[in-house]
């Protein structure tokens, strides 16, 4: 195992940030929501700002029950600190997308190099799928930022530790995955 106390390199975080600037953040807030989901997703952020009601996610003023309720908690937060859906729907994507790359960047520099850390980062980066999901507005980029920050202090505690305190946000995660789309509980089950 490589040496986990040496900090990470300025110039690899500006790669990082470019890479995600230019594959991922391109066109946020330039575009509108478009089906399926999105102009859905959107509105229920509004009528949550709206009526103040940010615990029941509402559609038209119905209930929406399809789905849990953290990543429209997510879009509300992004529209009240931006005040325009157009501007703030693609965040919650874009910022999971940048806890992810810097997640498997900081483990895989942890447990193996700087080198290692780099190619993982950018393989991630550069992966059709990945880019995809990061540049839509939909629930699993935001799952999968939760799912990666919970396997990652499950590791942090099982590989590096004993780290409670990353035990503890392992779980946490978990939970906050189990209320954006239910199967957050997963990496628990490592």
């Amino acid at each position: 195992m490589a040496d986990g106390s040496s900090a990470p390199r300025k110039s690899d975080l500006l790669w990082l940030l470019l890479m995600l600037a230019v594959l991922v953040a391109t066109g946020v807030g330039t575009r509108a929501p478009w089906p399926a989901d999105e102009p859905r997703f959107a509105l229920i952020a509004r009528d949550m700002v709206a009526t103040g009601d940010w615990l029941i996610p509402r559609v038209g003023g119905n209930l929406y029950q399809e789905k849990p309720p953290f990543f429209f908690w997510l879009l509300s937060a992004f529209y009240t600190l931006t005040g325009s859906l157009k501007a703030s729907f693609l965040l919650p994507s874009l910022f999971a997308a940048g806890t992810v790359l810097g997640l498997v960047y900081d483990l895989t520099r942890r447990l193996w190099s700087r080198e290692a850390a780099l190619a993982a980062a950018g393989t991630l980066a550069f992966t059709v799928q990945f880019v995809m999901t990061a540049r839509s507005a939909q629930i699993d980029a935001t799952l999968c930022a939760l799912t990666t920050l919970s396997l990652y202090g499950l590791l942090r505690h099982l590989l590096l530790g004993p780290a409670w305190w990353w035990y503890f946000v392992s779980g946490l995660a978990a939970g906050l995955g189990v209320i954006t789309k239910g199967v957050g509980f997963l990496p628990l089950l490592v």
